[in-house]
């Protein structure tokens, strides 16, 4: 019902996908999973890409727990796609590396794979996707330039984001102190901050200096830097070889 609904909702050129598991909780059999696949895929919400992460989900475990304690099973996927070849199914799930991701597509069953927290832990490790994927250039970026590219953005986005804030709670509360709208901006920018400076966390994961990089990261962002000055100080900790590589 809620895919037809989004289906209902929006034009007709645009796709409608569905990302789901393989089951939950006792509801974990084959032939579930393949009947629900089917339903969604059928009018009225005629789903065609399927995004599925190869374990079941359990009720009751942590988020955390749920990507470790059930099983996983890949071959699900597969199956899925051996069977539904008109449909479209990405692999998600336990997916580290780009040599995995090449592993998969190599058995040509499904569409894609979709890395999640990898590439938040280790995204230099698909730095060199374009090439050995599509066989397409990389940008070609080095890390040094990747993290000056992104600061530039960061710091537009904290002046653009914080005078929204301030914006916003002048216009609710017109009559507010400054005491007062500072009192509400504090967590409000403390948080934004955070995430500017995470995107950047772990791009030298696996460098000899990467943890020296983070803690000057993490002091920057104690001290409320502006991003832009905070990785100047955090690249200090790296090598040239480190900063500098770039896949072609």
């Amino acid at each position: 019902k809620l895919a037809a609904a989004v289906r209902a909702a929006v034009p007709s050129h645009v796709g409608v996908t569905v990302k789901h598991r393989l089951g939950v909780d006792e509801f974990d059999s084959w032939e579930q999973l393949l009947h629900f696949v089917r339903t969604v895929s059928a009018p009225p919400a005629s789903v065609q890409q399927f995004t599925v992460h190869a374990r079941k989900a359990i009720l009751g475990l942590s988020t955390a727990q749920n990507r470790e304690v059930p099983p996983l099973r890949h071959e699900w996927v597969y199956r899925l796609a051996a069977e539904l070849p008109h449909l479209s199914f990405e692999l998600n799930g336990q997916l580290k590396s780009l040599s995995q991701v090449e592993d998969v597509l190599r058995k040509g069953l499904v569409r894609g794979c979709m890395v999640g927290r990898a590439a938040f832990h280790t995204p230099w490790e698909f730095a060199d996707a374009d090439r050995r994927l599509a066989g397409q250039p990389n940008p070609g970026l080095s890390r040094r330039e990747v993290v000056a590219q992104y600061a530039e953005y960061a710091d537009r986005e904290w002046a653009e984001r914080k005078a929204q804030l301030e914006s916003d709670m002048r216009a609710a509360h017109p009559s507010a102190s400054e005491h007062a709208l500072n009192h509400w901006l504090k967590p409000r920018l403390s948080r934004l901050r955070e995430v500017l400076y995470q995107a950047v966390m772990h791009l030298f994961a696996g460098c000899s200096s990467s943890a020296e990089y983070v803690k000057r990261l993490e002091r920057s962002m104690e001290r409320k830097m502006p991003l832009s000055k905070g990785v100047l100080h955090a690249l200090k900790a790296l090598s040239d070889e480190e900063a500098d590589f770039r896949y072609i």
